[in-house]
């Protein structure tokens, strides 16, 4: 399949088996692909795990699927502030969508306006 960049909500689904949307995101992971993430989702994912204190625990259940963490760069944040402009979506929402399309990466989110506004996402829901 190619490069993926999963939103903050495919991560917490994906390493929470609890999650409502985990059994639809592990039908849909296949070894061809290379997932990533946005150093964003870092930031939005672990604040549950930090307070539970599993923080290790977490990150290392998650980094054992990925192949890098994308920094938010310079062109990121540019290219965000466009998406913002164009499309309203949220700070967090639009770097993710930047990333995506930076790194050509496809999409998967679990966040309907997030699908919406990201052409060629994977709505996963």
């Amino acid at each position: 399949m190619g490069l993926v960049l999963l939103d903050s909500s495919v991560l917490i689904g994906l390493i929470n088996p609890d999650d409502k949307h985990h059994d639809l995101i592990m039908q849909n992971f296949e070894t061809s692909s290379v997932y990533t993430i946005s150093a964003l989702t870092l930031t939005e994912v672990l604040p549950h795990a930090v307070a539970k204190g599993v923080a290790k625990a977490a990150h290392d259940s998650f980094a054992q699927k990925l192949h890098q963490i994308i920094d938010v760069s310079q062109e990121i944040a540019v290219s965000a502030a466009h998406l913002r402009s164009k499309t309203g979506l949220r700070t967090p929402d639009a770097i993710i969508s930047a990333t995506a399309t930076l790194t050509k990466a496809q999409l998967w989110t679990c966040d309907g306006a997030l699908a919406k506004a990201h052409q060629g996402s994977r709505f996963l829901a």
